[in-house]
């Protein structure tokens, strides 16, 4: 999952759930009548990379861009969330409160129903490669296929590994997708720029490929800047495994270091006006451009680095490719700036609502 090469693969599969939320997007606007307006994309964005995630890794469709979404599927969903939130809770609350208070049970509520979901997933899968070895038939398939032939995981570890990568998949790339979306329709001119780069690579009327989206900086631009301004987890723990000497402090093994992400990628120090969206701060040979090369980790480093990273990314890029090819972006005319608050993950504070316009 970690090499481009691979990640690549699954171009796909993301450009085939892609084209399905530009359908929803398009019945939503259906809804409110003959306007172009999608309330709470953030929600929407949820059914999306859930049902891309769930794709790729289970190598099945749930249905969650369906007009009618089924039940145990929308549970998921809100099953992370519910997690997220109390998760909050039961990090700062004493441990006597467990017993006392709704959180913890409701926390691990969450987490029950979302190992239930990927074991039978997992199972299901199981029985359909079963039922074609005894056939004779040969096994094809990808990331679920390869754990379960491959005999190096035990059952449990990819029940665990599993359910942890559908999680990690779905509020994390919702959200930045939401943040990246809400700039684009505050910038018309920025939006045209990179409507342009996209046309000078590639067909308007055509999917752009995952080589294609390489050459395409200033849409990465714009992803690299999002993760900046709003870094999917605004706050990172590491315990130390050996003494070091830090900034001239020596801090003994043991020792758990807060990392504030956010902190660091809105240091002046490092990005000249930080609270301004400036994708060009990320173009070769643009000026400032020589910032730490730590100062922004939206995605960690070393072994416990984003294990999905490399999928992330090109979900990111294509996913806002192919909404950019569709339509224009512009902000709910009623909608005051809506700031960040963190719930474990960075959020939007208030539904971000947005106008979809289509494109002549």
């Amino acid at each position: 999952m970690l090499k481009p090469q691979d990640a690549a693969l699954y171009e796909g599969v993301i450009n085939e759930v892609a084209t399905d939320f530009i359908d929803r997007i398009r019945w939503l606007r259906s809804m409110n009548g003959p306007g172009v307006m999608v309330h709470n994309i953030t929600s929407e964005l949820q059914k999306y990379t859930f049902e891309a995630i769930a794709a790729i890794l289970l190598e099945m469709r749930l249905g969650c861009l369906q007009q009618k979404i089924p039940e145990e599927t929308q549970k998921f969903i809100e099953s992370v969330g519910t997690m997220f939130r109390m998760l909050v809770y039961c990090e700062l609350l004493p441990r006597w409160t467990r017993n006392w208070l709704p959180f913890w049970k409701q926390y691990f509520l969450a987490w029950d129903y979302m190992f239930a979901f990927a074991i039978k997933a997992v199972d299901k899968k199981m029985a359909q490669i079963k039922d074609l070895l005894e056939k004779g038939e040969s096994v094809e398939g990808q990331y679920l296929t390869f754990l379960l032939a491959s005999g190096k995981m035990s059952q449990s570890e990819i029940y665990s590994s599993i359910t942890e990568l559908l999680l990690a998949g779905v509020d994390t790339t919702a959200n930045t997708l939401s943040w990246a979306l809400y700039c684009l329709a505050s910038d018309p001119e920025l939006q045209d720029s990179i409507f342009r780069e996209m046309c000078s690579i590639c067909p308007a009327e055509q999917i752009p490929t995952a080589q294609e989206l390489n050459r395409m900086p200033l849409l990465k631009a714009v992803i690299k800047e999002t993760l900046r301004m709003y870094p999917v987890v605004p706050i990172g723990f590491r315990i130390l495994d050996t003494d070091i000497v830090l900034g001239g402090y020596n801090i003994p093994r043991m020792t758990q270091l807060i990392l504030c992400h956010y902190a660091m990628s809105h240091n002046e120090q490092e990005f000249p006006n930080p609270h301004l969206f400036q994708p060009e701060r990320w173009m070769r040979g643009a000026e400032g451009l020589n910032h730490h090369p730590f100062s922004s980790m939206p995605f960690g480093y070393g072994v416990r680095g984003c294990v999905g990273r490399r999928i992330a990314e090109l979900e990111l890029h294509m996913t806002l490719a192919r909404l950019l090819q569709q339509f224009q972006l512009k902000l709910d005319p009623e909608m005051k700036e809506i700031p960040a608050k963190t719930r474990i993950v960075l959020i939007p504070e208030k539904p971000i609502n947005l106008q979809f316009l289509d494109r002549q």
